[in-house]
């Protein structure tokens, strides 16, 4: 009996021993955050025409640090407020609704443009955006845009 649960023990032992060696992912050295973070986007802007609002934005080419990224931005995450005029106060945090995911083309080269066009009459429309190069890869909120 006692061999039994020694030899049952072993194996759980070596189960858990082969378990923690496997693990996953790639193994490389730490990267600090800065140096793959995407730079924020500083050119969020807009276009307002019969058929609603056109809003455009350059691609994201560099880290925070200035270096070129080593990655593809793989999407962009558009914040969007929609407040009644009678609410809207400059001073008061905004009220982003989920983030719209706008997945990033191949073909984005300069600009990345996304068009809204059901927009209601006395309400003000309030944007940001940011890119996303994986889960914990996310860039700083853009500046501002209030329609």
């Amino acid at each position: 009996m006692r061999s039994a649960t020694l030899r049952l023990l072993t194996v759980l032992l070596a189960m858990v021993l082969l378990a923690g060696l496997a693990g996953c992912g790639k193994k490389t050295r730490p990267v600090p955050p800065d140096t793959v973070l995407p730079a924020p986007i500083t050119d969020l802007n807009y276009h307002l025409d019969e058929k609603g609002v056109a809003l455009s934005w350059s691609y994201p080419r560099h880290t925070v640090q200035g270096d070129r990224l080593p990655y593809r931005i793989e999407k962009f995450e558009l914040l969007r407020a929609v407040i009644p005029v009678k609410d809207y106060c400059p001073d008061c945090p905004i009220p982003f609704g989920p983030p719209i995911e706008i997945t990033a083309q191949s073909s984005d080269k300069g600009r990345v443009t996304y068009q809204e066009t059901l927009l209601r009459p006395k309400h003000r429309y309030v944007y940001q955006v940011r890119s996303k190069a994986g889960w914990f890869v996310s860039s700083d909120d853009s500046n501002t845009v209030s329609v």
